[in-house]
């Protein structure tokens, strides 16, 4: 009876005495396991310790997938939600300069249970507590009255978890820590990483670069000439005989292309804007193979999608963290072992 009472109590005069603690919680999926038999590594990210550990506190490292970012002692939701926020983005970049994947979630639950069941069931103690377990970020009281429903995941490729650790301490020394031209370019590129299937692989890594020229638009001065141009056709312009209709349908479909750029055209300006004029040949080499095996026009060998996956993620892994280092994200050193000089 003491032993259920103890808890209660110094969680009520927690509360009382306005001692609340917070702690972050990251659940994050990595696209290989930890090649590690800790239970879990330490290390100081913004001037705090951090803890990355198995999502299941029974296994070690190499065991799971699923492993949780923790850092405690935070003395209000607001700051551990800021320090949450920048470790997060932080571990996007650090996934791909490690070219190991990191899928950090939506703060969506992935596993839930009935609270008053799992306490009748023992599950729980009376003076715990259950909350879903988040694919991402969460902002918890810093106790040991918290548990989570675990859903265990097994792995066969593993990586070195402390060139990770090394990459967020890297990065941590940066005054930028997140990139505004490619937050959701580096979640897709992640997810590429993270994949187990070369094609999939593939149109992931081309994806996460198209995201990038998505809002591209004409110049002006690109405007303005289409603009004559549909003007001309609506006059009467050019010596192919078609109907008064069909010309106007012409002109305006000249008209509703005087913004919007096509997917290679935004591509390439975002290249070359970055001064990455160079990757414009290989972008259009690797996107042609992409193309002929996608739409069966050219279908590739296991070993060529393989090694057609292995290129792709290394040149759009090159152009995105090119952009973060040129919006002044200080990269960690290992990035030119995965990415060559960036």
């Amino acid at each position: 009876m003491l032993t259920e009472i103890l808890p209660r109590l110094k969680r009520l005069l927690g509360s009382f005495w306005h001692l609340r603690r917070y702690k972050v919680r990251l659940r994050v999926r990595l696209g290989k396991s930890p090649t590690s038999d800790d239970k879990s590594l330490t290390f100081l990210f913004a001037g705090r310790p951090a803890t990355i550990s198995p999502q299941d506190k029974d296994h070690v490292l190499r065991d799971t997938k699923w492993l949780v970012f923790s850092a405690k002692g935070f003395r209000s939701e607001n700051a551990a939600s800021v320090y949450g926020s920048r470790l997060r983005a932080l571990l996007e970049i650090a996934g791909v300069s490690v070219r190991l994947g990191i899928d950090v979630g939506d703060d969506k639950p992935t596993g839930w249970m009935n609270e008053k069941w799992a306490r009748t069931e023992g599950f729980i103690q009376p003076h715990e507590r259950l909350l879903p377990n988040v694919h991402g970020l969460m902002v918890i009281e810093d106790d040991a009255f918290t548990k989570f429903p675990i859903m265990a995941f097994q792995g066969v490729v593993t990586a070195d978890p402390n060139a990770l650790i090394q990459a967020l301490i890297d990065l941590d020394r940066s005054p930028v820590s997140t990139v505004a031209m490619a937050p959701s370019a580096l979640r897709i590129m992640n997810l590429a990483l993270a994949s187990p299937e070369p094609l999939s692989q593939i149109v992931l890594a081309f994806s996460a670069i198209e995201e990038l020229g998505q809002n591209e638009t004409s110049t002006p001065a690109q405007s303005a000439l289409l603009h004559e141009l549909a003007v001309e056709v609506g006059k009467g312009f050019g010596h192919v005989t078609i109907t008064g209709a069909e010309r106007q349908e012409v002109a305006a479909s000249i008209g509703r292309s005087l913004h919007k750029l096509g997917l290679r055209q935004g591509v390439v300006r975002v290249l070359r804007s970055y001064g990455m004029n160079s990757e414009v040949k290989e972008w259009d080499r690797l996107y042609a193979l992409l193309s002929g095996h996608f739409h069966g026009t050219a279908r590739l060998s296991e070993q060529d999608e393989a090694r057609l996956a292995f290129d792709s993620q290394t040149i759009c892994g090159r152009i995105i963290l090119t952009i973060a280092k040129k919006e002044g994200v200080s990269l960690p050193s290992i990035t030119a072992t995965h990415f060559g000089p960036v």
